[in-house]
């Protein structure tokens, strides 16, 4: 299983997450772990893509370049994958 870590400041995730005052200014690591895809008991659904803002670029450190021109097209590339067609397929 894969992991993503990064450190950040505490302060950006306090706009959706709630930080005990003794960690609010301090440096805090966050790791990423996947789930599966059922929704956990007691999560929710709801995203705040506000909050969600105070963090963006926070993993820049793990963008491959050479992957982001791909990503237009990769939603459909991975349907007609998964479908067994080609590219040029009707």
């Amino acid at each position: 299983m894969q992991a993503i870590r990064q450190i950040v400041d505490a302060e950006r995730l306090s706009s959706f997450m709630n930080i005990p005052e003794d960690m609010r200014h301090i440096k805090v690591e966050i790791i990423v772990l996947p789930v599966s895809r059922e929704n956990p008991a007691g999560m929710n659904p709801k995203v705040n893509y506000e909050a969600l803002e105070n963090v963006y670029g926070s993993l820049h450190d793990y963008a491959h370049p050479a992957l982001i021109s791909k990503e237009k097209n990769a939603w459909q590339t991975a349907v007609m994958e998964k479908a067994g067609m080609g590219k040029y397929d009707p």
